[in-house]
């Protein structure tokens, strides 16, 4: 048998770097790695589906991150599906799956609340509960900002986006790199007018 010399979790936090800064199909071989030694783990499966989503293999994708909820289910991976059936234009399915993140999320995790509410509101569904879930946010509250420049992208509103992923980073919240770089939802911004100054407020490449 032969010994794997690089402990797992560094090759997934290695793999988290480089799919945070945006270097996806470099982050590709560290997952596949992790995958291999723990093949049993659905957050390990998790972060390759991921990965290879931002590397424009959907297919490969979604097809790993199936395996990784039917391995682990766990509300991070049902956001991850719900994210991408959102960006693959299936917002039924994306609505199906955020309802499973949003039921299964530790309340103290906000992310969801502004993932769900957003495609309640495109999809024309119940709109008092989706003020309900507004309701349960509060952007002075450590980590919420991002649910609500979530809530935004979703919606087509770039500018209020923009203004939340400017309080995120301002509160230096971990996941805000994430949702500009790891994420299909930080395309928009990336593509729109806004882009120039909020990389260089996160030392970020204006170009990818």
């Amino acid at each position: 048998m032969v010994i794997e010399p690089v402990p797992v979790a560094v090759r997934i936090w290695y793999g988290n770097y480089l799919l945070f800064a945006g270097r996806f199909q470099e982050s590709l071989p560290q997952f596949r790695l992790a995958t291999e030694q723990y093949p049993l783990n659905g957050l390990v499966r998790y972060w390759l589906g991921t990965a290879l989503v931002r590397a424009g293999r959907d297919e490969e994708g979604f097809a790993e991150l199936k395996k990784a909820v039917e391995t682990m289910p766990h509300f991070a991976l049902d956001h991850a599906m719900a994210v991408g059936h959102f960006s693959q234009g299936r917002v039924g399915q994306a609505l199906a799956a955020a309802e499973n993140a949003q039921t299964t999320a530790p309340p103290q995790d906000k992310v969801h609340i502004g993932l769900l509410a957003g495609l309640l509101k495109i999809s024309g569904g119940n709109s008092e509960r989706m003020a309900a879930l507004l309701g349960l946010l509060d952007g002075r509250v450590y980590g919420t900002p991002i649910a609500f420049a979530i809530f935004h992208i979703i919606c087509g509103e770039l500018d209020q986006a923009a203004a939340w992923v400017v309080k995120s980073a301002e509160e230096r919240y971990p996941g805000t790199l994430y949702f500009i770089n790891g994420s299909p939802l930080g395309d928009a911004l990336r593509a729109s007018p806004r882009w120039p100054a909020l990389a260089k407020m996160m030392n970020l490449p204006e170009a990818e």
